[in-house]
């Protein structure tokens, strides 16, 4: 039994090293899409790493607190002690910035988003211990201080605008908050609400199929407008996941875009949308 769980072991080391190996090593080819959003993220075949290695620049994180341990699943059933925040994402960004000399991205000084969709019920002392967790890598994230943000390669968001009364105080602050999409227009700053997000099928029906009904095409155009008034980026979640969705998206100016198919979005990113957008400005609009 001991040998068998020094095999185990090994064998997750090596899992982890051989990732860490093949990002760092395919990275400096890999262009940045200041728009893309990871979808649960948790649920790839290597968390953050496939993210990384498609060029996206935020990746979605569902927590559960328990027992003093942030573990990472969509819901209780899927729990496993082993994965945990910092397993699957804390350390693998320290690594992963300290070979590229603190940048995600050797290429780009792009910061990442982190955003943590906490599950279940949390109380502010269990957000407390979140943050005094995450801030063991300090060197890692953007705080904000007297309303200047530092330089780092790492920004954390909390999803649910709940969140705003619980950290707008904060000064120093560590996280920003994807608040819902009725609050564009409020007097938050947009380093604090710096994202809105609401489900696609609450504004359009339409999936992809045709050409987008033009009533709902306005709608879009209006929210992306408004959120570019205030500095910030909305976020559909829930939309399809086609090429005809996201081409209606990204031409409105959606701030992010919910993606669960990595691959197939960043190549019709550069491969289709690009081409045929030759005043398309791809980095971020705000």
């Amino acid at each position: 039994m001991q040998n068998f769980i020094v095999v185990k072991h090994t064998i997750k080391y090596l899992c982890f090293s051989l990732a860490l190996f093949f990002y760092s090593s395919v990275e400096a080819q890999v262009k940045v899409i200041p728009f893309a959003h990871s979808h649960n993220d948790y649920t790839r075949k290597i968390p953050l790493h496939n993210a990384l290695e498609n060029g996206f620049l935020s990746v979605e994180v569902d927590v559960f607190y328990r027992d003093g341990k942030f573990l990472v699943a969509h819901t209780v059933l899927g729990i496993r002690k082993n994965k945990t925040i910092e397993e699957l994402y804390l350390k693998p960004l320290k690594k992963i910035i300290g070979v590229n000399n603190g940048k995600v991205y050797t290429n780009s000084d792009a910061v990442l988003e982190v955003m943590i969709d906490t599950k279940g019920s949390w109380t502010p002392e269990q957000l407390r211990e979140l943050e005094s967790h995450l801030l063991v890598y300090k060197e890692l994230f953007v705080v904000y201080e007297n309303g200047v943000a530092t330089t780092a390669p790492v920004k954390v968001l909390l999803s649910g605008g709940g969140y705003l009364h619980w950290v707008k105080n904060d000064n120093p602050r560590l996280f920003s908050v994807d608040a819902g999409m009725g609050e564009i227009a409020s007097e938050y700053s947009s380093d604090l609400m710096c994202r809105n997000s609401a489900p696609y099928s609450s504004f359009f029906k339409w999936k992809g199929r045709g050409t987008m009904p033009e009533n709902e095409k306005e709608k879009l155009l209006q929210l992306c407008k408004e959120a570019k008034e205030h500095n910030r980026r909305i976020r559909f979640w829930g939309c399809p996941n086609n090429n005809n969705v996201w081409r209606e998206l990204l031409a409105a100016g959606a701030g992010w875009i919910n993606v669960d198919k990595l691959e197939k979005f960043q190549q019709f990113y550069w491969v289709e949308f690009l081409p045929s957008q030759p005043a398309f400005n791809c980095c971020p609009r705000f």
